[in-house]
């Protein structure tokens, strides 16, 4: 029987998930709670609801239509109470999409149909499928079923994961992959605990597991002012990567706060707000990174 498992969203179209053109698949659920997470959406592995506060004319419609009584005004905000089931009546009600849900479930073969409808483009540009999230890896049964059915077509899968999950659960996926894309966030483990709510020592332990298993691997670190914007940070990492002999390259990515507002209309707190990383700083920091894969 197939497995299920709760996704945000397939994005066609891809350029910056892997090789060539991909379809990108959006997982629902993460361990981690990084303070810069631009989809915070998919921190809970349940359907949430966004409210576009800009939008909601406060008809009040979705609350009378809501058969669980879950839906209350508090402030200028919808809140979804306890009880709330999903069924998503407050989203067909508002004439206004001042309310969007996030997070459907779905089943395997249904998503590798879906993927299969874009196998053209990834054959001719060399491109494939990536499972990214949230964190795939906690849904692992679910993400092995859609990249052994890929796989089975001759497409190239790809993960993009923070490998922070037990090895030993996670092996099946990993050896479904044609690539990882992985994050080190952090090299100093208390810093990384603060920032994102775990320590980093299962993830660069992972990191090696995958070394010996020759799999090839992207590394990439979120570059975050205050955070890891330094040349220490970032040479730590860079060496530890560079003893490997699988890492195609090690990418610096710079902040963007584009979870903010995601984070308003689910009506979550706010994160600390990160000033942009200066351009002549990443300059130095990308220098630093391309000596991990020369």
């Amino acid at each position: 029987m197939t497995m299920d498992g709760i996704i945000t969203d397939i994005q066609s179209f891809s350029l910056h998930d892997g090789p060539g053109i991909r379809s990108t698949v959006f997982c629902k659920g993460c361990n981690m709670r990084c303070a810069w997470c631009h989809n915070p959406e998919t921190f809970t592995a349940r359907t949430q609801f966004f409210h576009y506060r800009e939008r909601c004319l406060r008809c009040g419609q979705c609350i009378a239509r809501c058969p669980q009584n879950a839906l209350v005004f508090e402030g200028s905000s919808l809140v979804h109470r306890e009880g709330c089931d999903a069924c998503g009546a407050c989203e067909r009600e508002c004439v206004n999409d001042a309310i969007k849900a996030s997070g459907k479930r779905v089943f395997a073969a249904w998503v590798v149909d879906a993927l299969l409808r874009d196998r053209a483009f990834y054959e001719r540009s060399g491109g494939g499928v990536t499972l990214s999230g949230g964190e795939v890896l906690m849904q692992a049964a679910f993400a092995a079923e859609v990249l052994a059915g890929c796989k089975a077509q001759g497409i190239h899968t790809c993960i993009e994961s923070n490998m922070s999950q037990p090895f030993d659960a996670c092996h099946d996926v990993i050896a479904l992959c044609g690539l990882v894309i992985m994050d080190i966030k952090l090299w100093d483990s208390e810093r990384h605990r603060k920032w994102t709510g775990i320590g980093n020592e299962m993830v660069l332990e992972n990191f090696e597991r995958l070394a010996a298993m020759a799999v090839p691997v992207i590394v990439r670190t979120p570059i975050v002012t205050g955070v890891n914007d330094n040349e220490a940070e970032i040479s730590a990492i860079a060496k530890f990567v560079s003893a490997a002999g699988n890492v195609l390259e090690y990418e610096l990515m710079e902040y963007h706060g584009l979870g903010e507002d995601k984070r308003v209309a689910l009506g979550m707190e706010a994160s600390p707000r990160f000033a942009a990383v200066e351009a002549a700083r990443m300059k130095r920091l990308r220098a630093i990174a391309e000596t991990a894969v020369r």
